[in-house]
């Protein structure tokens, strides 16, 4: 039995994706990418790389989607054939997740009217250097131990004066548009992110979790962590 053939009978959601798509099998064993592992700025090359080929949010969607795919055919591959130990999986998977985050938030930036209309789009080059927006990975990203099925927690922090004057409607656009792009999970479509990010607020992406409180400074955000934790009375 080939490395094929082992792959298709160990996963069928990676057997789906071999039989889908030719030219992944042909990245994977032609071009041997299979047999390496990725180091963070090859893959934050070749996202960048693979979206530059978007002219619309629309196609901006597939080209993270081929990424996000070829490179669990990759990872997922390496794993099943005994390639990878665990940390080089988690590892890799974890790299995924902050490149997608990473590349996401910059063409977001930089193309603001693929996600905002009129005078939004115009009013987003002055908001967006004010509002110095990161977005901070916790749990397991943070700790670089994702896994395959393993939820995603982020913190979306600004500087909530960058956002006076701006409606709710738009600055609810910058976390329900980025989430959905930038980390859909394998095989179904990504649940409703956060909708809060004036401020800092925590975000969790699990089923029937909601945002947390809007927060407006550092101590908040801390405490607002803590909470979440179910730490915030710790010393």
């Amino acid at each position: 039995m080939n490395e094929i053939e082992r792959i298709q009978e160990s996963s069928q959601y990676l057997a789906t994706l071999l039989r889908g798509h030719r030219e992944y099998r042909d990245w994977l064993f032609v071009e041997n990418n299979l047999q390496r592992r990725y180091p963070l700025t090859e893959l934050y090359e070749d996202l960048q790389k693979t979206t530059m080929k978007a002219q619309t949010f629309s196609e901006l969607l597939p080209a993270f989607r081929e990424f996000k795919q070829r490179h669990f055919l990759r990872i997922g591959g390496r794993d099943l054939l005994g390639w990878a130990d665990l940390p080089e999986t988690t590892g890799q998977i974890s790299d995924l997740a902050a490149v997608a985050l990473q590349v996401g938030l910059e063409v977001l930036s930089h193309h603001p009217g693929w996600w905002l209309l009129g005078e939004e789009a115009k009013s987003w080059g002055r908001v967006r250097e004010a509002a110095q927006l990161v977005v901070l990975g916790l749990g397991k990203l943070g700790g670089h131990e994702l896994n395959y099925v393993s939820d995603v927690d982020l913190v979306f922090s600004s500087c909530p004066k960058a956002w006076r004057g701006s409606s709710r409607r738009w600055r609810e656009h910058v976390p329900r548009t980025f989430v959905p792009m930038a980390i859909p999970p394998p095989g179904r479509e990504r649940r409703r992110g956060p909708r809060i990010p004036g401020g800092s607020s925590p975000a969790a992406l699990r089923k029937g979790r909601s945002p947390g409180p809007l927060i407006r400074c550092c101590c908040g955000l801390l405490f607002g962590i803590r909470s979440a934790m179910g730490t915030a009375n710790a010393p």
